[in-house]
């Protein structure tokens, strides 16, 4: 039997998603193929583990740090950051001597990998990548309320180039001093420079224009719900009236929840809420509330979800065939949403200009417009498609005989 490939994933661990797609993707491939190991940061160990999966330690900054410092505009990954970062990769891919190593929001590794010699692939979201069709969209931000949101994004389309510089500059002297080309003003860049760059997506939801093919690979969703038990009321939860389930994870604005629920106070439905540890106040008999819910089960269950239009909470509802209510935050959820958005499967409603009515209204729609579950229902099948098609493994495996050493942005040398 051929000796298995050493697959090494490293998740980000400043949110939940960046260690929890790599734990999805890890637990898919073939053990008597592939010996796997994921690394991230402690608080984190449980999630591995569930999973039956090897986990070993590898420091990131605080989730408080970094939601903080992503609220404000302000620059998270300092060179002082990033060098102890490669320090840290380069420590866990000499101890590891993995095959291929596998990011997940890891910057570091575009150059502690080839400084190490060892082939990198990085997930990332297609609507990031330089081939795609999107419009940045402003991030919800108080100052939509004070000068109108038309005035705020006209401001932020100006502003967005020397926005950008400011998140690689950084990023950009760290590729400096390893003889790499700068990303510049590309910020979709200096996420998903690698050898190989996997998209957790698929092109009819997040198409991409003559991206390069032998760099690049849709690998479809990384979905993942916690092992727990269910709450003791799952089963009496009244089937016979639409159910929504309202997640809006643990790294958001703490303020929204309250808002959603109380929109949904009155509204004849069956409401499964997971808190994430939000107070959610005193509520009537027809909400059924968690800390945390095992998400593929409430999804499935769901007349519609409501989420943060994040792409793990919504591709999970959409792997489900349910519709979404989005209420994005941070760009990366508004161009998540507005993907779904223009396929016709969700409402997005930014988080700047949250009312009880555009709720209500929102819920209401996606409940009784049939296109909104059919939209969805169609990527359901396509996500499920291709993820039977397997390609993840396929690109890992010829990703592990491929030798490494790209000098400019978007992957290894023609």
């Amino acid at each position: 039997m051929p000796e298995r490939k050493r697959i090494l994933f490293v998740g980000e661990g400043v949110t939940l998603a960046h260690v929890a797609r790599p734990v999805a993707f890890a637990s898919t491939l073939n053990p008597l193929e592939f010996d796997v190991r994921v690394a991230c940061d402690e608080r984190y160990r449980n999630i591995v583990e569930d999973e039956g999966l090897d986990w070993t330690s590898i420091h990131t900054v605080s989730s408080q740090d970094f939601l903080e410092a992503l609220q404000k505009g302000q620059l998270v990954y300092t060179r002082e950051v990033l060098n102890r970062y490669i320090e840290d990769d380069l420590r866990l891919l000499h101890e590891s001597k993995p095959d291929v190593v596998v990011g997940d929001f890891r910057l570091s590794l575009q150059v502690s990998a080839r400084r190490a010699q060892i082939p990198y692939a990085s997930i990332c979201n297609a609507y990031w990548s330089p081939w795609t069709q999107v419009d940045y969209e402003l991030p919800s931000h108080s100052i939509t309320k004070y000068i109108g949101l038309n005035a705020a994004s006209a401001i932020f389309r100006v502003l967005q180039p020397a926005f950008f510089k400011s998140h690689t500059r950084t990023i950009d002297e760290m590729r400096r001093a390893a003889n790499l080309e700068p990303v510049g003003t590309k910020l979709g860049l200096a996420y998903m420079e690698a050898d190989f760059v996997l998209f957790p997506d698929v092109p009819e939801l997040v198409p991409t224009v003559d991206v390069p093919a032998d760099r690049h690979c849709y690998v479809g969703p990384a979905e993942w719900s916690p092992k727990m038990d269910l709450p003791e009321w799952w089963d009496r939860v009244p089937s016979g009236k639409p159910i929504v389930y309202v997640t809006m994870g643990s790294s958001g604005d703490k303020a929204i929840l309250p808002k959603v629920l109380e929109a949904l106070v009155g509204q004849d439905y069956s409401i499964l809420v997971a808190t994430a540890g939000v107070d959610a106040g005193s509520l009537p008999a027809n909400f059924f509330c968690a800390p945390y819910l095992p998400g593929r089960d409430a999804a499935r269950r769901a007349s519609v979800v409501i989420s943060n239009g994040g792409s793990p909470t919504t591709y999970q509802a959409l792997a489900q065939g349910a519709p979404l209510v989005g209420i994005p935050g941070n760009m990366d959820q508004h161009l998540c949403m507005n993907q779904v958005r223009k396929f016709g499967a969700a409402i997005s409603i930014r988080s700047d200009q949250l009312s009880t009515e555009a709720v209500r209204n929102g819920v209401a729609k996606a409940i009784t417009d049939p296109s909104l579950r059919a939209a969805a229902q169609k990527l359901q099948h396509i996500f499920a498609k291709t993820l039977a098609e397997r390609r993840l493994e396929k690109a890992l495996r010829n990703l592990s005989d491929h030798k490494t050493g790209a000098s400019h942005p978007g992957g290894v040398a023609a």
